[in-house]
C-alpha cells in the first residue's frame, strides 16, 4: 500500500477498501489528510452507478496530487517512525538542512535537532497525538549552521506502525528580525546596554523573586565624574567614546547574572541579584578601578563616583534606586572617584 506523498513504501496499489477500512488511517490536521479522499469515496461507494474502477481512478488521481504537493512544496516535509528515523522527506526538507536527499534517509531526528536530547525526542514522538502539535525549535544543518524552525507535527497509525508527519518552515529570518526589533526597543543605541524601560522591567522581576525567595539584591548607581567638562573640552565624540568604553568595562567586570543599564546621560545603574551589601561594595570598587584605566586625550584617567544600596524588603524599586542615588551624591561630596553606600 502506498501513502500518497511517500516514495519509500511498497508499490502495492492503493485500494478503496484499504483507505476506508479503519479510521486510524486518517491523518487529521496533517498536510497529508485523507479526509477529502474519504468523503469522495463514501459518496462514490454509495452510488450504485459507480464501478470499482471508478473508485480506484479517484484514489489514484488524489494520490498523484499528494505526490505533486509533497515533491514541490516550498516547505520541508519529513515523515518519521516512532524511533525517530526518516521514512521519507521532500526536496525542500533536504535543501533546508543542506543534505543531499539520499543522505536524509540515513538520519534520525537528533542528527539535526538542537534543543531536545535523544531521549526527550523519543518520548515526544511516542506521546504525539493525531491532533498534532505546533512549536518552534532549532535545527542544525549539515554545514553546522543552526536555523530556527517552526514545526507542525501530527501522528497516524499505518499498517500497525505509528508514523509522524512533520511540516517544517525555516523562520530564521523572521526570528532574527524579531531579535533585532527587541534589541532596538530594549537597549541604548550608543552603548548597547539595557535602556531604562527594560532595566526597570527586569528589576521589578528580580525584586519579586527576591521577596519570594528571601534573597538579597543590591544596586550600584555609577556616574562619570566631570563628564560635562569632558564634552566641553574634547567634544561630544570623545564623550561618546568614553561612554562606550565605560559600558565595555562594566560588561567585562560584572557577573553574568547582573543587569547593566545606561540610566541616563552619564549615569549607569547595575542590578546585582543574590548579592548582599558587602559584596556589592566590593564589586563597586572593582568597577571603579577598572574604569580608571580609561584614558582621556590629555592623558588623564576617567573616574566615577558610585553609590551602593542593598534592598530593604517592602520598598519599591524607585525607593531602592533613590537610596543608591543619595549614596552616589555622597561619594561626589566626599571628593569623587570613590564608592559610598547606605544600608538604610
Amino acid at each position: 500500500m502506498v501513502i500518497p506523498g511517500s516514495a519509500t513504501f511498497s508499490a502495492e496499489p492503493i485500494t478503496a477498501a484499504a483507505l476506508m477500512s479503519d479510521a486510524k488511517h486518517q491523518l487529521p490536521g496533517s498536510p497529508f489528510s485523507f479526509a477529502g479522499i474519504q468523503r469522495r469515496l463514501r459518496k462514490l461507494i454509495s452510488d450504485p452507478d459507480k464501478s470499482d474502477q471508478d473508485i480506484e481512478d479517484v484514489v489514484r488521481q488524489d494520490a498523484s496530487v499528494w505526490r505533486i504537493l509533497f515533491e514541490n512544496s516550498n516547505e520541508g516535509v519529513v515523515i518519521l517512525n516512532r524511533e525517530g528515523r526518516v521514512i521519507d522527506a521532500n526536496p525542500a526538507f533536504a535543501i533546508m538542512l543542506g543534505y543531499p536527499r539520499e543522505e536524509v534517509y540515513q538520519l534520525h531526528v537528533w542528527d539535526w535537532e538542537v534543543i531536545a536530547e535523544q531521549q526527550e525526542i523519543l518520548r515526544m514522538l511516542g506521546d504525539l497525538r493525531p491532533t498534532g502539535e505546533i512549536f518552534e525549535t532549532r535545527h542544525r544543518r549539515k554545514d553546522g549552521r543552526v536555523i530556527d524552525v517552526e514545526l507542525k507535527n501530527t501522528s497516524v497509525w499505518y499498517d500497525g506502525e505509528k508514523l509522524i508527519f512533520c511540516l517544517c518552515r525555516d523562520i530564521t529570518e523572521r526570528k532574527e528580525t524579531e531579535r533585532r526589533m527587541q534589541q532596538l526597543v530594549s537597549t541604548d543605541a550608543l552603548t548597547g546596554l539595557l535602556n531604562r524601560r527594560e532595566f526597570s522591567r527586569l528589576m521589578e522581576h528580580e525584586l519579586s523573586e527576591g521577596a519570594r525567595n528571601n534573597a538579597e539584591v543590591s544596586v550600584l548607581l555609577l556616574d562619570i565624574d566631570h563628564f560635562k567638562c569632558i564634552n566641553d573640552r574634547f567634544g561630544h565624540h570623545v564623550g561618546d567614546e568614553v561612554l562606550i568604553k565605560v559600558a565595555k568595562s562594566l560588561r567585562i567586570t560584572v557577573r553574568r547574572s547582573d543587569c547593566i543599564s545606561r540610566w541616563g546621560g552619564e549615569e549607569f545603574l547595575i542590578l546585582l541579584p543574590s548579592c548582599g551589601l558587602e559584596d556589592a561594595v566590593q564589586m563597586a570598587e572593582k568597577l571603579r578601578l577598572s574604569i580608571s584605566h580609561i584614558q582621556l586625550p590629555d592623558g588623564h584617567s576617567v573616574s566615577v563616583s558610585v553609590g551602593v544600596a542593598g534592598w530593604l524588603v517592602g520598598e519599591t524599586s524607585m525607593e531602592f534606586i533613590k537610596r543608591a542615588d543619595a549614596a552616589m551624591y555622597q561619594a561626589k561630596a566626599n571628593g569623587r572617584d570613590r564608592v559610598s553606600w547606605t544600608s538604610v
